[in-house]
C-alpha cells in the first residue's frame, strides 16, 4: 500500500523527491531489486539538492546485490557534502564490515554514534565489527551497553544472543566459553519470552543456536528439545542431524542417536 500511495504522490508532483526516494525503498523492501535501482539512479540525476538521499538509497540497493565495493563509493558520494547524516556512516561501516573492512567499518560506526549518541542501532553494527576483527571484549562491552537501554524490545536480544553465540565459539578458555554459552542461553530466552516467537524460517537461527548452547555446557536434554523444534520446520541449519544425534547419545538414547546420525 505505501508502494502505491507514493506512485500516487509523484503521478501529482513529479519532483517530490522525498515520494520519489520512498518508493525506491518500498521496492528495495520488496526485493524488487531493478525497480529500486531505476528509481535510485533516476533521483541521482534530477533531485540535485537531494541527490544525497538517492546516493544512500543507490548504496543500499547495491549492498542488497552484494556489490559491497560500489556501495562503498555511493556512500561516500553521500557524505561528501553532508557529513553529519548518522546513517550514511552506519551504510558505509556496513559496506566496509561486508568486505571484511572491520576497522573502517568500526570508525564509521563511532562517527555515527558521535552524530546520534542515542541510537542503539549502531552498537549493534559496531559489536559486529568487533567480532570481525576477534575482538570479543569490545563486541561484549558494546552489547551490554545497547542492552541496559534496549531491554524491553525482543529483536535486541534476538541480536545479542547471535553476538554471544559467535563470542562463545572464538572463546579461548573453557571457563570464558561456558560462561558465554550461558549468556546465549538467557538471551535467547529472554527474546522468546517478550516476542513468543514460534519455530520458523525467521527465527530458526535462535532455536538452533540455543540448543547448541545447551549442548555445549552439557545440557542434552534442553539441547534435544530445541533440535526437534528446529526438525520440525522445512528449512534445516547445516548439521542439524549430527548435533541432535551428539544431544540424543548425551541423553543415552543410543538407538535414536545412531539414526539421526545416518541422516547426517
Amino acid at each position: 500500500k505505501a508502494k502505491e500511495q507514493y506512485q500516487i504522490a509523484l503521478q501529482r508532483k513529479p519532483k517530490h523527491w522525498e515520494s520519489l526516494y520512498k518508493l525506491g525503498r518500498c521496492y528495495l523492501n520488496l526485493g524488487v531489486l531493478d525497480s529500486a535501482e531505476t528509481v535510485m539512479l533516476d533521483g541521482r540525476k534530477k533531485a540535485k539538492q537531494d541527490a544525497h538521499i538517492f546516493d544512500n538509497g543507490y548504496g543500499l540497493v547495491l549492498m542488497a546485490q552484494k556489490k559491497y565495493s560500489e556501495a562503498d563509493k555511493a556512500f561516500r558520494q553521500a557524505l561528501v557534502d553532508h557529513d553529519d547524516v548518522a546513517e550514511y556512516h552506519v551504510n558505509l561501516g556496513d559496506a566496509n564490515l561486508s568486505q571484511g573492512v572491520a576497522s573502517i567499518a568500526a570508525s564509521e560506526y563511532e562517527k555515527a554514534l558521535a552524530l546520534a549518541p542515542g541510537s542503539n542501532e549502531v552498537y549493534y553494527h559496531w559489536a559486529e565489527a568487533c567480532m570481525e576483527n576477534k575482538d570479543y571484549k569490545c563486541a561484549l562491552e558494546k552489547l551490554k551497553l545497547v542492552l541496559q537501554t534496549d531491554t524491553p524490545h525482543a529483536h535486541a536480544w534476538m541480536r545479542a544472543g547471535s553476538i554471544y553465540f559467535k563470542a562463545a565459539l572464538g572463546a579461548r578458555s573453557r571457563d570464558e566459553r561456558i560462561n558465554l554459552f550461558k549468556d546465549v542461553i538467557g538471551a535467547y530466552k529472554r527474546y522468546f519470552e517478550l516476542s513468543k516467537a514460534e519455530t520458523d524460517s525467521s527465527t530458526v537461527r535462535a532455536f538452533f543456536e540455543i540448543g547448541m548452547a545447551y549442548q555445549n555446557i552439557s545440557g542434552f536434554e534442553d539441547a534435544a528439545a530445541y533440535f526437534e523444534k528446529v526438525l520440525a520446520i522445512p528449512y534445516e541449519p547445516r548439521d542439524i542431524y549430527f548435533h541432535y544425534a551428539k544431544a540424543l547419545w548425551g541423553l543415552k538414547q543410543y538407538d535414536k542417536s545412531g539414526e539421526m546420525m545416518t541422516k547426517h
